[in-house]
């Protein structure tokens, strides 16, 4: 029986023994493994860190972006007002009154119009010798358009009987539109109409148009004949019957033309005037 009970003592001893090791030994394996395992995931998670061995070769080089250039139009100049006065066709006729008429007409071909132009004409020989001058210009108008015309009409009165050809100069300045007495333009004829005289010559009739909105006075009509050929045959000249037109106004006139025997082929009618301060 003692035995017996030795034994069982020994038994339930290691028994006990047992659980102990259970109890203790069991949780620590379990904590091991845990974090074991909590390593491996964390390596397998984790991602290295690339480091180049040369930044420059990794690097990327920038470009340098090409800016589009505008191309901007350059300014044109502003033109210079500029004169370009031409002698256009001319003739010539005997004055009743004794004398020589020069009747011709400028061109003005520059971009600016023309004022203070002069004529001068000289009657030159056959050695070469001026033998008659004239320079006053019945027929002139203040300011000669650009692309305009100014007509010219002048005796001269010491004309020889002999000459051979008749030599014109003329000259002018730019008009800056700076005049103590500005010329007035705003003007226009109207009804013009023509007929024979009974001993001679050609007469035109007609009204001026003051069509700007001021008062002009000192209005001067000017008329230029020409041929089948639009060469200058003869020029007339007048004032208006009125001394001043109101805007809106108008007053009559009547030109002779004295070289001409009948109507002309054509006639161009000129009118200006002065701003009346």
């Amino acid at each position: 029986m003692a035995t017996i009970q030795i034994s069982r003592s020994k038994n339930r001893l290691f028994a006990y023994s047992l659980l102990l090791i259970t109890l203790f030994v069991l949780p620590i394996l379990a904590c091991s493994l845990s974090n074991d395992r909590s390593t491996i995931e964390t390596s397998a998670t984790a991602i290295p860190e690339i480091r180049p061995t040369d930044s420059r070769s990794i690097a990327a080089t920038p470009t340098q972006a090409q800016i589009p250039t505008l191309a901007v139009p350059a300014k044109s100049p502003t033109p210079k007002p500029q004169i370009n006065l031409e002698v256009g066709s001319f003739t010539n006729y005997q004055s009743s009154i004794g004398g020589l008429y020069i009747v011709g007409e400028i061109l003005n071909k520059g971009n600016s119009p023309a004022w203070r132009v002069q004529v001068a004409i000289s009657l030159i020989d056959s050695s070469g010798n001026v033998v008659g001058v004239g320079s006053v210009n019945l027929a002139d108008m203040s300011v000669t358009p650009a692309n305009g015309k100014y007509p010219f009409l002048v005796l001269i009165s010491k004309a020889p009987n002999e000459w051979k050809e008749v030599k014109i100069q003329v000259q002018g300045e730019p008009y800056t539109g700076s005049s103590i007495f500005p010329p007035y333009l705003d003007l226009k004829a109207e009804s013009v109409t023509g007929k024979n005289q009974q001993f001679g010559g050609y007469t035109l009739s007609g009204k001026v148009t003051n069509t700007g909105s001021k008062t002009a006075e000192l209005v001067k009509i000017v008329a230029v004949a020409y041929d089948e050929n639009s060469k200058v045959v003869d020029v007339g000249w007048t004032y208006s019957t009125l001394d001043q037109i109101q805007s809106g106004g108008n007053a009559p006139f009547e030109l002779d033309f004295r070289n001409l025997k009948a109507a002309p082929s054509k006639y161009e009618v000129l009118v200006q005037g002065r701003e009346k301060k």
